[in-house]
């Protein structure tokens, strides 16, 4: 710290006040911003960002605590489709705070398989379930998204997930559950009859999978809509999806398949499309925003799609 000047001395005043170092200045309880490497580092007016697409080890690997807390996304892997869509996979957005320097393990879920519709169906799989840290100790921890329904199979139900997979037609189901805070329920089929049901969207982070329509509607014969993800704000343009709001996008519904000219869409979020009699193949959920697929169209039928990855990201303060 610079020598005192005399009392009462303006000059001396002003000169000492602007001969302090930056230690002096901040003063003696300043706490250095948090030191931390890993993944894509990205730098903003007022925040670090560490974004990741794959699993990693070391991780999110910290040189210095810093003050307060973090802000934390975690998106599961989303789920495979049949005729019902892959529900989204489970969305955490929240602070946080790190007691400990060094390395945290990062690891992504993997989008969900999907499964086969019609005389060889089969049911696809769910989500990887996504988080921060050892497997003994996770942080934040994000359940993969339930995989949609078939409709050769009793009673077609969306398997349960982050968001619930929609469900297939013919017969009575449901949509599947999600979990609480990280997701919603997939949508339930209308069920008309042999050659006219239409298959359910899966749920997203922020909405529920809608039901495929009334034959009698217009336009009759829709699949279902997947549920819409969630907006982040702070989220890098080159991730995630647009919506109808601003923010980046993430966990949005597969839309279900149909039998018309109207496949349900996903969910913004990146939920696939569903198919359709002419485009029977279902689309699959886009990498890095644990979107759920789209459901098979059909007759005649296709073969079910798989969900998008996860993402995990991390920010602080400068």
């Amino acid at each position: 710290m610079a020598p005192l000047r005399s009392l009462g001395n303006i000059r001396s005043a002003f000169d000492d006040f602007y001969a302090r170092t930056g230690t002096d200045a901040a003063g003696p309880n300043a706490v250095s911003p948090m030191v931390a490497s890993g993944g894509t580092k990205i730098s903003t007016s007022n925040h670090f960002i560490h974004v990741f697409t794959a699993s990693s080890s070391p991780g999110f690997d910290i040189t210095s605590l810093g003050p307060g807390t973090v802000e934390v996304l975690v998106v599961a892997g989303g789920g495979g489709s049949g005729g019902g869509g892959g529900g989204a996979g489970g969305l955490v957005n929240s602070p946080y705070t790190f007691t400990t320097t060094g390395p945290n393990a990062i690891v992504i879920g993997a989008g969900g398989n999907g499964g086969n519709d019609g005389p060889t169906a089969a049911q696809g799989t769910n989500g990887g379930e996504s988080y921060i840290g050892p497997s003994g100790a996770k942080i934040k921890p994000a359940s993969g998204g339930g995989a949609g329904g078939v409709t050769d199979t009793t009673p077609h139900t969306g398997n349960p997930g982050g968001s619930g997979g929609g469900q297939a037609a013919y017969t009575p189901g449901s949509g599947g559950t999600g979990v609480a805070g990280q997701g919603n329920p997939g949508g339930t089929a209308y069920v008309y009859g042999a050659g006219n049901a239409n298959a359910a969207g899966g749920g997203g982070a922020g909405a529920a999978g809608t039901p495929g329509s009334n034959p009698s509607d217009s336009p009759p014969r829709s699949g279902g809509p997947g549920g819409v993800g969630a907006a982040i704000p702070w989220m890098p343009s080159d991730y995630g999806t647009t919506g109808p709001s601003p923010g980046r996008w993430f966990a949005g519904g597969g839309g279900g398949g149909c039998w018309g000219t109207n496949p349900g869409q996903g969910g913004a979020g990146g939920g696939g499309n569903g198919g359709d009699p002419s485009s029977e193949d279902a689309n699959a959920g886009t990498i890095n925003t644990g979107g759920g697929a789209g459901g098979v169209g059909y007759p005649p039928w296709g073969s079910g799609a798989s969900g998008g990855s996860g993402i995990v990201a991390i920010r602080y303060a400068k």
